[in-house]
């Protein structure tokens, strides 16, 4: 009896805490051997919307800990919305340490940063095509493993 209480408990438990996770979009593009060459897009695309939102969104990158030469980097991040075809293309410079002048010790191979970016309303039917690449003078950069997007809806 008190092992089937506490399965309950726990899938109750499981249950809530799925119900408050307010992505609706979370993924990333890889790089050939952890190198992101200047000429490397990397292309994400959502599925259309199923319903009105507005949507707090997050550039996500994945570094090789200790592999990046660089306390920052600068991407150009160029997205279009369909159908309406409406394009915006931004150059984000991505501080690294976090602003402590060094980079994070967090993680055992992989180190996530993220970087909020931009908050929009997106329409019933909407999808979005994301392109980022690098700006940096180097052509090679070494160390960068995944480069991605997160959306989570915004309760108003």
């Amino acid at each position: 009896m008190k092992k089937t209480f506490y399965l309950f408990t726990f899938l109750l438990f499981y249950l809530l805490l799925a119900a408050c996770d307010n992505t609706i979009y979370n993924q990333f593009a890889s790089t050939a051997d952890g190198i992101w060459e200047k000429n490397e897009e990397a292309i994400l695309t959502t599925s259309p919307m199923r319903y009105d939102a507005t949507v707090d969104e997050e550039l996500l990158l994945r570094l090789e800990k200790g592999a990046y030469p660089f306390s920052d980097i600068c991407v150009i991040v160029e997205q279009t919305i369909y159908p309406s075809d409406a394009t915006s293309i931004d150059t984000v410079v991505f501080d690294l340490t976090g602003g402590k002048g060094r980079m994070s010790d967090s993680g055992i191979s992989l180190v996530e940063h993220n970087l909020p970016f931009k908050r929009f309303a997106l329409h019933k039917g909407d999808s979005i095509v994301t392109v980022i690449r690098h700006n940096m003078t180097e052509k090679s950069l070494l160390g960068i493993r995944d480069i991605g997007i997160r959306m989570e809806e915004i309760k108003i």
